[in-house]
């Protein structure tokens, strides 16, 4: 998943469209409530996915020292209900943004 994000994003053509149809984290979307504040936010650029025990985020995180990272996390064959799951996506994800 993260290679295919890594081209897409290095493709002229389509790394604009991707980024503009990507809900970005406290703003808009799936992620319009989540990762909010100390300017960790508007860096986070995702996909969510769940059905039944599973959870997912993909997208890219802009850093101020490294550049653009892709990343994917993906939690499968959980019971119960996924709100620790999204806590952690984005614990995960904050902790990319302050790299």
């Amino acid at each position: 998943m993260t290679k295919l994000l890594f081209f897409v994003y290095h493709s002229a053509q389509i790394k604009a469209p991707l980024l503009a149809a990507l809900p970005i984290a406290g703003k808009d979307g799936t992620l319009a409530g989540r990762m909010i504040g100390e300017g960790r936010s508007e860096s986070i650029h995702a996909k969510t996915g769940s059905m039944t025990g599973v959870s997912s985020l993909v997208g890219y995180v802009i850093t101020h020292h490294h550049g653009t990272l892709t990343f994917a996390i993906m939690a499968n064959n959980f019971v119960g209900g996924r709100s620790p799951y999204i806590r952690l996506e984005d614990r995960i994800c904050e902790a990319l943004a302050r790299v």
